[in-house]
């Protein structure tokens, strides 16, 4: 499994988190990764220059809109297993576990174990923001500067961290704002619309019905009867 880019492979510990990475599968020379960081498995988009960018976020997103759709559509709240779920996001298990955690820590899903144990959502779609969301699974700083300081000696290194800091802060204002307005309902709805499953249901269909006449292909619904 190559991540990022072509040539770098991981090392992967036995819980499924990589450990570090390298050139090649017969290389020497790695790069270890901090396994407190949860960008490891999911965030490491540019591993080149070993720089991350956290996905976090939407994948916690992906996560909630799979239980907010139920809601909206059944109009009851279902538990749901973190397997079933990494199926949709296509990514491993351990990765929706923790970002359940993440979630369950911030009061947004309530977990129960057992046989039937999964999550769910901890309250109305209509009530959680994406702004929750993100701050629940992201660092609160959107924008970061050097991780480490740059060269006080060159003009640009000197003053660079100063010049931008005030940008960042009104560029994450923006960001932030238009969060708070967006609702997980909102993201929902408009997936449920774009797959067809809205018109069905408005059509007086069930959701027992959607799953014995339909079947998604490219995440729309498409009558059994019309797949070759």
């Amino acid at each position: 499994m190559n991540i990022g880019q072509p040539g770098f492979f991981p090392i992967v510990g036995g819980d499924g988190l990589i450990l570090a990475l390298k050139r090649s599968a017969e290389s020497s020379s790695i790069k270890l990764l901090d396994r407190n960081d949860f960008c490891n498995y999911i965030g490491y988009e540019s591993v080149g220059d070993f720089m991350n960018t956290s996905s976090k976020f939407v994948v916690a997103t992906h996560v909630m809109v799979a239980m907010a759709a139920f809601k909206l559509a059944s109009g009851k709240y279902r538990v749901f297993k973190s397997d079933f779920i990494s199926s949709s996001v296509n990514t491993n298990p351990v990765v929706i576990r923790r970002i359940l955690g993440l979630l369950r820590k911030a009061g947004l899903v309530v977990s129960q174990t057992g046989p039937e144990g999964g999550s769910k959502l901890a309250k109305n779609p209509d009530k959680i923001t994406l702004l929750e969301i993100h701050d629940a699974v992201e660092d609160s700083c959107l924008f970061h500067l050097h991780y480490r300081d740059p060269n006080q000696e060159c003009p640009i290194g000197h003053n660079i961290q100063d010049a931008l800091s005030g940008v960042f802060a009104d560029a994450e204002s923006a960001i932030k704002n238009v969060l708070s307005k967006k609702t997980l309902a909102d993201i929902a709805r408009d997936i449920m619309d774009r797959s067809g499953i809205s018109k069905k249901l408005a059509e007086g269909f069930s959701l027992e019905q959607l799953r014995q006449e339909f079947v998604f292909q490219s995440g729309k619904l498409i009558e059994k009867s019309l797949v070759a």
